[in-house]
């Protein structure tokens, strides 16, 4: 992260979280870790027993589904401090960033496997 100059890292893919958390998500909504000198992961609420027993990580927000589980991760990068931070996205996410940023997106730009989003 400290070569490609990214703050933290939005993990969201089922096999990624699985790798980085030790946890198996439930495909039903969106869920993501993020990485930054101390990860947190954002799951559904439903998911938190599971979570608590199966991954290594001790910190994560749950939410509900009837919550915009986007706008839970944006939240939880704010509100840890994280809000002008340069933050790489997988470029498989489900954010749906898909493909490389447009130049009406002054604020996104690639970075290699990642898009990162300058603060």
């Amino acid at each position: 992260m400290a070569e490609r100059q990214v703050d933290i890292l939005i993990v969201d893919q089922h096999e990624h979280i699985a790798y980085f958390a030790d946890y198996k998500t439930t495909a039903a909504m969106y869920q993501a870790v993020i990485i930054p000198l101390e990860p947190v992961a954002v799951i559904r609420a439903l998911d938190a027993p599971m979570f608590s027993e199966a991954s290594w990580l001790n910190d994560y927000v749950a939410f509900g589904d009837s919550e915009n589980p986007i706008d839970i991760v944006a939240k939880t990068i704010i509100g840890r401090g994280h809000g002008g931070s340069s933050i790489g996205v997988d470029s498989m996410s489900d954010l749906g960033l898909g493909d490389p940023p447009h130049s009406a997106e002054p604020s996104v730009a690639p970075v290699g496997s990642h898009i990162v989003k300058n603060g």
